[in-house]
């Protein structure tokens, strides 16, 4: 299977950490390393492709899609992808979070700098 190149965005390495960190503050190293394994397996699984099962486009986001992780988790990966096979990850997001007032207009932008 040919598989599309992840690139993460600043935003979302910073959303990753975050995620990570407060996981552990609240429940635990070992809760925190399960809900990293959780993001990493919906990594692996975008890599497939930007049209993974589970996935759906964000409405008024022309270009930008969403893939919920794994329940019990309640974060959700904001991606989009480019001719070249690429897939941007530009955000992970709560879903409590308001992911319009977190997805700039610009991010449709960053997903094709070239």
């Amino acid at each position: 299977m040919i598989r599309w190149r992840l690139v993460l965005a600043r935003a979302a390495e910073q959303d990753i950490a975050a995620a990570l960190a407060w996981s552990e503050m609240r429940f635990g190293r070992h809760q925190a390393r399960r809900y990293e394994d959780r993001i990493a397996a919906a990594l692996l699984r975008l890599g497939e492709g930007p049209d993974v099962p589970g996935s759906r486009p964000v409405p008024g986001r022309a270009g930008i899609r969403r893939l919920a992780l794994r329940p019990p988790a309640r974060h959700a990966l904001f991606y989009a992808a480019a001719q070249d096979r690429r897939i941007f990850v530009l955000r992970l997001l709560h879903d409590a979070m308001d992911a319009m007032q977190h997805l700039s207009q610009d991010d449709a932008g960053e997903a094709d700098p070239g």
